[in-house]
């Protein structure tokens, strides 16, 4: 058993020990719901507005612009505990959430979106930490549109915080879940927070995937994610991607179609700009991408969209 599997097994082991020895200590716990009107005509029911889901083969497949139009229901509820042992931090995280695509339907019930432990504070590197478990990795949301452009969640092992220059080094290992039938593996490595320019920080994503099955396929991924605060000196903020994807790597560095040719390409440019000033807010989105498939038909998709709010 190789250190990094024995690490984060103790760490496991000594989070449930800890959390029934140390059960008094305060838990901390956060939220989230919505539940929308969507859009109504004489006659017919709520519906929800987005793009059509067949959108430039997951280019910007189902994106749904928050306009106050959304008709889905969706709540999350979060607890963690965080003790510490012998110098070693130790947590645990617990996600419970429920989606329904319409308020008077019911959904799949609750399910355990996250369930993970986490261990800092070793000898052999004190700055980084180690985790286990179903969880999410990095994401980039796009709040306007609903999507997050880098989701690296699943379940699986990995560690985080290593430092690399003004950045910090991490990489993980997870495995497919749910579909048993095409199970595939996947490895995702980043780099986060690279000082780039004056108040701006470059983030680097890769991942590879590879389908563990007859028939399954490869696949190679790569994100640059800018993030841009006081653009042009101003309130303004601005977050830039620019993203590849090949084979049975999607664009969002997760798995995707697990059977794809590894010479089918995808690729993407997202730019999203953030203002506020004083009560007023608002962010915009600019998305052109393009997708092949595996009878090599060619896709693009584009969208272009704004909206504010005055508090």
């Amino acid at each position: 058993m190789t250190f990094l599997a024995r690490t984060l097994l103790s760490s496991a082991a000594l989070l449930g020990l800890g959390a029934v020895s140390m059960s008094a200590q305060a838990l901390d716990y956060s939220g989230y719901f919505r539940g929308g009107p969507g859009a109504t005509q004489s006659g017919t029911a709520r519906a929800c507005y987005h793009l059509n889901d067949g959108a430039g083969n997951g280019i910007a497949r189902g994106l749904n612009y928050r306009l106050g139009n959304e008709c889905d229901i969706y709540g999350e509820f979060q607890i963690d505990q965080k003790y510490v042992k012998d110098g070693i931090e130790y947590s645990g995280t617990i996600m419970v959430n429920h989606y329904s695509n319409q308020t008077d339907q019911n959904g799949s019930g609750f399910n355990f979106e996250q369930l993970y432990a986490e261990a800092k504070g070793f000898d052999v590197m004190p700055e980084a930490t180690f985790w286990v478990g179903k969880a999410r990795g990095r994401r980039g949301d796009v709040h306007i549109v609903d999507w997050f452009f880098t989701d690296m969640k699943g379940v699986g092992a990995g560690v985080k915080g290593i430092g690399v220059g003004s950045g910090k080094l991490g990489f993980a290992w997870y495995k497919t879940d749910g579909d048993q039938t095409k199970p595939g593996n996947r490895l995702n490595v980043e780099v986060l927070g690279l000082n780039s320019n004056e108040n701006g920080k470059a983030n680097l994503f890769f991942t590879a995937t590879k389908g563990q099955f007859n028939g399954g396929t490869g696949g190679f991924g790569a994100s640059l994610r800018h993030d841009q605060s006081k653009l042009f000196g101003t309130s303004l903020s601005n977050t830039l991607w620019l993203q590849v994807a090949t084979g049975s790597t999607s664009l969002e560095s997760n798995f995707g179609d697990l059977t794809r040719k590894a010479s089918a390409k995808s690729l993407r440019i997202v730019e999203s700009i953030n203002w506020q000033s004083g009560a007023f807010g608002g962010q915009a989105i600019a998305l052109l991408g393009s997708s092949e498939d595996n009878d090599g038909k060619k896709t693009t998709a584009s969208t272009l969209g704004a909206g504010c709010l005055m508090a």
